[in-house]
């Protein structure tokens, strides 16, 4: 495993912890298939909290730490909020590195997931669709 570049996967937190479970499974899977140390984050409302993820990795000896947004698109959370979150961090922390990256955005693969969600709902509309 890489003892200097930590990830950290950032997803935006619920205020149900069953809701954010998914966010520990995708971090531990990123983790095996990278020999990375990936962390799961929270953003809002329950830890762990990007103050407390990325105590952990100081105390560890990290030095270069990679955001991983898992959010859809930028918004104000990925352009504005995470920034401001992580330059926080780099106060605390001069010498660790900080690096973010892009949300999922626009993507084949996320298409494909959304039209496959679709027909199983439209597997439950009881009536003939109208094209259009």
């Amino acid at each position: 495993m890489n003892t200097d570049l930590a990830v950290i996967l950032l997803a935006h937190g619920t205020k149900n912890p069953e809701s954010s479970q998914p966010v520990y499974g995708y971090a531990k899977q990123l983790s095996l298939q990278t020999h990375l140390q990936v962390e799961p984050c929270l953003r809002e409302f329950i830890e762990p909290s990007i103050p407390t993820v990325v105590d952990k990795l100081a105390t560890k000896g990290y030095r270069t730490i990679f955001v991983l947004p898992f959010f859809l698109f930028k918004s104000a959370h990925v352009t504005r909020d995470i920034q401001n979150d992580i330059e926080i961090e780099r106060k605390k922390y001069p010498d660790i590195k900080f690096i973010i990256g892009e949300p999922l955005g626009d993507d084949p693969l996320l298409f494909a997931l959304l039209f496959k969600r679709l027909e199983e709902g439209l597997k439950q509309y009881p009536g003939p669709l109208k094209h259009t």
